[in-house]
């Protein structure tokens, strides 16, 4: 690309999204995933296969074990941000085997580079200049496919890019939707409200949803009336719309991420409910942060601790990170619940705001699940709305599209930024250890190749990764009675078993002394407290004590345990959820507060 004003080349990294697929193909356990294709039946919402979007495709339909792309686009620094240098602001595009399992997405090599480039370049050439040799190598990827040889088997698939997941910002932006959400007359990717009607209106049923005819319409009205782009979008130029079976008025889902915990729905309004029950006396900011700094959190919950509070109501603000505003959310009756009477209107509030993200959260869903979560949003934002006479923001509306987008997309918990975020560290690491700017982008993307080749030579991509601590062979006559009786169909007469404190799988940790959840029975979970790990033939088993469930307590959004004397052995792979939990002590009672909603009979 010829920049005229400087008499210099600028340049772009592209690698070829076609060689890249083949690369990943040539592993059995890549193949077999794709080869598993969609489970049809079950009657369950688990991932984009099962919801509409999917299920209408005609593309999908005519290609049922077509490959799935996931485009994903964000702009990160890497140099520090406070010396503002623009040149090193990139724009990253990666991609993602949407075939694949959620629990394997999380593996960074699974991630792979599509395209990098300056932002400031992206902005003067536009995206139709960046992305012409991908969007050129997806249109072949839909007509002809792509071929290749697997010991000695001939392999041919079909495939296209379903969804462009980002942040709110990255998706208009790829979109063409405006990406002012304060000013713009139409600020909503999933509906044509205008400005007024989305700081007003509190039910999705007020807002018409955009769809591809009408998209396509507006896109010739600009092209005649330029001056009206202003009302309708930011620019006329929609590259991924030049995919035969794409478009994206319906394949931008919401990121919960940005739209809850950063600068979200959560930390928006946890932060006006926490000011009005300090203004209310129930409580103060400097016994908050007291209460924060003392907390002994489980080690499930360990890695993102809250950081302290502002102290002074005026400067109040939750600006912590994803996971930390999550936790916060999920901690805070366990912090200051004792000090706020039962039935206090704000704490309403404060737990119906922890039923929808709850709710939103979820893995899996059944339709009456998902009607049930677009119930939650409403009732929050109504109840909400009620008692501080707020007018709605932009991810405020986005939320009320949740029930819609949940049927379309899937579980949107899926398409949440985090897993991408984090691949923008790998480049941050690489430009560090180079120590080389001038010319950035060839020098990240040649690192981060280099880096990819050497997972690649791996037999198995997606072998999970296990870690143990203090793991070492133990006689089996050494362990307890309750043990080995547990242990017996399983050990076939081996004399020793190998034994740890805590295991870490799929990026996932098991330690002694947290809860995981085991089953959903006479309408209450049944969680185990964790007492030892063992492996097994392969096999990692979890020595668990049942927990009786007492009851429900709605003031602390907690479920109310008791150890039993019943133990049992169960396989993680066969946990009902398999986030482990933390257990808590609070007025004289163990509790423990759910990550997201779990339904009682997931597959």
């Amino acid at each position: 690309m010829k920049n005229e004003s400087q008499r210099t080349e600028d340049t772009y990294q592209y690698v070829p999204i076609l060689q890249s697929l083949k690369a990943l193909l040539q592993h059995d356990d890549i193949l077999a995933q794709v080869f598993q294709g969609h489970q049809c039946g079950t009657g369950r919402i688990s991932s984009f296969t099962d919801a509409q979007l999917y299920n209408d495709h005609e593309f999908f339909k005519r290609y049922p074990k077509a490959l799935q792309i996931y485009l994903y686009f964000d702009e990160f620094k890497v140099a520090n941000p406070l010396r503002n240098r623009g040149e090193y602001k990139l724009g990253g595009f990666y991609f993602l085997l949407g075939n694949l399992e959620p629990k394997y997405r999380s593996k960074q090599h699974i991630v792979q580079l599509a395209c990098l480039c300056k932002v400031t370049d992206l902005k003067h050439y536009g995206l139709e200049v960046i992305l012409a040799r991908l969007i050129s190598d997806l249109k072949t990827l839909e007509t002809d496919g792509i071929e290749f040889y697997h010991d000695g088997r001939k392999f041919h698939f079909h495939g296209t890019l379903a969804l462009v997941v980002g942040d709110n910002l990255a998706q208009h932006f790829m979109g063409g939707f405006p990406e002012n959400f304060s000013t713009s007359l139409r600020l909503c990717r999933f509906c044509t409200g205008t400005n007024e009607l989305v700081k007003t209106s509190l039910r999705e049923d007020d807002f018409t949803w955009r769809n591809q005819e009408g998209y396509n319409e507006q896109a010739n009205t600009v092209e005649v009336h330029p001056h009206l782009s202003s009302v309708y979008w930011r620019e006329t130029a929609f590259t991924t719309n030049q995919l035969e079976n794409f478009h994206v008025v319906c394949s931008l889902p919401s990121d919960i991420a940005h739209d809850l915990f950063e600068g979200g729905v959560v930390s928006v309004r946890l932060a006006i409910i926490v000011c009005s029950l300090v203004q209310d006396r129930h409580f103060s900011l400097k016994l908050l942060n007291e209460r924060i700094e003392q907390f002994e959190y489980a080690s499930c919950d360990r890695s993102n601790p809250i950081p302290p509070m502002p102290e002074q109501i005026a400067q109040f603000k939750i600006k912590s990170t994803i996971a930390e505003t999550w936790l916060l959310m999920r901690m805070l009756p366990l912090l200051i619940g004792d000090k706020v009477p039962e039935g206090n209107d704000v704490w309403e509030l404060y737990l119906k705001l922890a039923d929808m993200v709850e709710c939103i959260c979820a893995k899996s869903y059944e339709c009456g699940e998902i009607e049930y979560m677009g119930e939650k949003i409403v009732e929050f934002h109504e109840s909400f709305h009620e008692v501080f006479e707020d007018t709605l923001g932009a991810k405020d509306h986005f939320t009320l599209h949740y029930l819609k987008q949940a049927k379309l997309f899937g579980p949107l918990s899926a398409f949440s930024t985090n897993l991408w975020e984090r691949k923008h560290n790998e480049f941050k690491q690489i430009a560090n250890r180079s120590k080389n700017r001038k010319n950035i982008c060839l020098t990240l993307a040649t690192g981060h190749q280099f880096k990819q080749y050497l997972q690649f030579e791996k037999d198995q991509l997606l072998e999970a990764d296990v870690e143990y601590v203090k793991g070492n062979a133990v006689r089996v006559q050494a362990l307890t009675d309750d043990e080995q009786a547990q242990l017996q169909p399983v050990l076939t007469g081996a004399q020793y078993i190998f034994k740890a404190a805590s295991c870490t799988k799929c990026g996932v940790k098991y330690s002694c002394g947290c809860a995981v959840l085991l089953s959903y029975n006479n309408d209450q979970y049944q969680f185990g407290k964790i007492r030892s790990v063992f492996h097994v033939n392969g096999k990692d088993l979890l020595h668990c004590t049942v927990l009786q469930t007492l009851t429900y307590v709605r003031h602390y959004h907690a479920h109310q345990v008791e150890e039993s004397p019943t133990s049992l052995l169960v396989e993680v792979e066969k946990l009902l959820d398999y986030h482990p939990l933390g257990i808590y002590e609070k007025d004289n009672m163990s509790l423990i507060v759910l990550k997201h909603f779990v339904s009682a009979d997931r597959d």
